[in-house]
């Protein structure tokens, strides 16, 4: 069989939209792990917006060019 660590999935806890038209995603993670925000505006192309590593976790994270999207997906990466 199979032995070792498996990490827990991460996904976003809340995602507010600020009155500037910014996001800020939290998202639940493994602290110490690195992890990369990508964006879409069509579920097809994806755009790497930042790499972080999980500080806390919740870890907030700010998109500052979400402004000039009317609609924007989000999906966490390795």
């Amino acid at each position: 069989g199979l032995s070792g660590n498996v990490l827990p999935s991460p996904h976003f806890a809340s995602v507010p939209r600020f009155s500037n038209g910014q996001f800020q995603l939290t998202v639940n993670g493994t602290i110490g792990q690195s992890y990369t925000l990508l964006a879409s505006t069509d579920l097809v192309a994806w755009t790497s917006v930042t790499v972080f590593v999980c500080t806390n976790s919740p870890t907030a994270i700010n998109d500052p060019t979400s402004i000039v999207y009317p609609h924007r997906f989000y999906k966490l990466g390795p």
